[in-house]
């Protein structure tokens, strides 16, 4: 699988949310320039948290893809972006 690098600004850390007994998932935005407009990328962390972080501190991502289609295959898909490691 493919993995990918972003380093940008914390634009905002969610509160952790417990999924189930052993996963937890909590969301981060970064903010990043593209062509002199401002992205807000959100990214989902598992089982770990930011909490040595803080907004506005510029940090690395290393992420890779995640998608799926609908249970009842309803011709919906959902993707996401999880974090593998911040530095």
């Amino acid at each position: 699988m493919n993995r990918y690098l972003l380093t940008a600004k914390i634009h905002h850390i969610g509160n952790a949310e417990q999924i189930t007994d052993k996963l937890s998932k909590q969301v981060i935005v970064l903010k990043t320039e593209e062509n002199q407009r401002m992205e807000y990328i959100p990214f989902d962390l598992y089982n770990d948290t930011v909490s040595n972080r803080k907004v506005g501190d510029t940090i690395t991502v290393e992420f890779k893809l995640k998608g799926k289609q609908s249970k009842n295959d309803t011709g919906k898909y959902y993707g996401s972006l999880q974090i593998i490691s911040i530095t």
